[in-house]
C-alpha cells in the first residue's frame, strides 16, 4: 500500500489507493459482520477526496444504531481492525441519531463525513 523507492539517494514515498481502499472494504465486511449495530462505515477525509500524501491519515465514520458508550470511548471496539494498515486511522463513531442531529445544524465535520466514500 505504502511503496519506498530510492531515487538517487532520495526516499521516494507513493501510495496505491485502490488497494488501500479495497483492504479497506474488506476490513468494512468485517466489521459489519462482527457488529451488528453498524449501519454504515464511511471513508472521508483526504483519501477520500484523493488529495492525500504518504503521510496523510485515513479517516473512517463509523455510523451505529445506537450506542450508551461515551463518545470518546467508541473507537476502542473497531480501532483494532485497522492495525494492519501502514497509516495512521482516526476513528469517528456516531450514532444515526447524532448524525441527523448534526446534519440538521449545518455541522460541517458531519457534512464532510457524508460525502465520503461508502465502504
Amino acid at each position: 500500500m505504502l511503496q519506498r523507492k530510492l531515487l538517487n539517494g532520495v526516499e521516494i514515498l507513493s501510495v496505491n489507493v485502490n488497494k488501500v481502499k479495497k483492504v479497506l472494504k474488506q476490513i468494512s465486511s468485517k466489521i459489519k459482520k462482527e457488529h451488528p449495530e453498524v449501519v454504515k462505515i464511511i471513508l472521508f477525509g483526504s483519501f477520500a477526496k484523493n488529495n492525500f500524501t504518504p503521510y496523510s491519515d485515513i479517516d473512517i465514520a463509523i455510523i451505529v444504531k445506537e450506542t450508551f458508550k461515551n463518545f470518546v470511548l467508541r473507537q476502542d471496539d473497531f480501532i483494532d481492525y485497522f492495525k494492519k494498515l501502514n497509516f495512521d486511522v482516526n476513528v469517528v463513531v456516531y450514532t444515526l441519531d447524532e448524525i441527523k442531529k448534526l446534519k440538521k445544524e449545518n455541522n460541517m465535520f458531519v457534512k464532510d463525513i457524508l460525502r465520503g466514500i461508502q465502504l
